[in-house]
């Protein structure tokens, strides 16, 4: 080997030597980010897709509460109608109530009149002796009468 051999190949062994040791080092350096970024896109693809049935749970639970809403509105409409057909029949009930009472007053009243009226009337027969005679004669016949 002549000396231009030893001063430029042995010298470029070397370097292609600590080329390949650079080029392992840097092979294994990737590896190991790329293993690394591979373990982080995992992590990420199970949170995107817990994030995702999340998103899909509550806009399940939206929609349920939007129809309920929906179900709650048309009730709470159909009640308000029934409580004003319900308080229009109250009016009408008591206006019938008061007419009633005032009509039951009004009988009352003549009742008390015609039976003031029969007890006066009543009151000066029995003194008459033809009166008194009857009514113990009636008294006799139907007992059911004493009394009166």
């Amino acid at each position: 080997m002549s000396l231009l051999d030893k001063l430029a190949i042995k010298p470029l062994l070397y370097v292609i030597g600590v080329l390949l040791l650079v080029v392992a080092i840097l092979a294994v350096g990737w590896y190991v980010h790329a293993a690394r970024l591979k373990a982080d896109l995992d992590v990420q693809t199970v949170s995107a897709s817990s994030a995702n049935a999340a998103y899909m749970t509550s806009r399940t639970r939206v929609a349920e509460l939007a129809a309920a809403n929906a179900g709650w509105q048309d009730t709470a409409t159909v009640l308000r109608g029934e409580l004003k057909v319900a308080q229009d029949q109250l009016v009408t009930v008591r206006q019938q109530g008061q007419v009633a009472v005032a009509e039951a007053e009004a009988r009352a009243a003549d009742a008390d009149r015609t039976l003031k009226t029969f007890m006066d009337r009543y009151a000066v027969q029995v003194k008459e002796t033809a009166c008194a005679q009857a009514l113990q004669n009636v008294e006799a016949v139907c007992p059911a009468f004493r009394g009166y």
